[in-house]
């Protein structure tokens, strides 16, 4: 399903009163997609509909696209209690699919609250930093059991062939 369709989904059901399901449907995606700033925007509207206003000012300010003054002020105190917090905190408690983005791909805007808050330059700068984590680790490991078990089971047959040959060859 698109981000734009859960967006949507998600509005509906904020429309008719249903906050909590729109938070799941749009935390649901969260996990799934990681950044995408239209539904960091969308996720922090909810969140301050709610009047969450810590963690909605959080995710408009990642989101990079924010206006009126309760996003404003959402922001601002984000900001605000971020700055006291140590440098290395600050960034592991943001969201994990925002901690994997490249700089390239931040609006300007979310640049700035990262320079504001002296975590700009824990942002990979390109694909090269950091690289993807990958099952090739695991897949090379199966790969080498199977040979190895391959390699026991041809061992363990040619040394009974071996000694079935020589029981035959100097015990008959």
């Amino acid at each position: 399903m698109a981000i734009e369709d859960s967006i949507r989904r998600a509005d509906r059901e904020a429309l008719i009163g249903k906050l909590w399901r729109a938070k799941e449907i749009l935390q649901g995606n969260l996990g799934r997609v990681g950044y995408d700033p239209k539904l960091y925007a969308a996720y922090g509207r909810l969140l301050l509909k709610m009047s969450d206003h810590r963690e909605a000012g959080c995710y408009l300010a990642l989101s990079g696209d924010w206006s009126g003054d309760a996003e404003q002020q959402a922001v601002e105190l984000f900001v605000q209690l971020a700055r006291n917090r140590d440098r290395g905190m600050l960034w592991s408690s943001l969201p994990g699919g925002f901690r994997q983005v490249r700089e390239d791909s931040l609006p300007d805007r979310v640049r700035e609250i990262l320079q504001q808050l002296n975590v700009a330059d824990r942002v990979r700068v390109s694909s090269l930093d950091q690289p993807e984590p990958s099952n090739a680790t695991w897949r090379d490991t199966g790969c080498l059991l199977i040979v190895a078990v391959i390699c026991t089971f041809i061992g363990i047959m040619t040394l009974t062939g071996i000694a079935f040959y020589i029981h035959l060859v100097f015990w008959s």
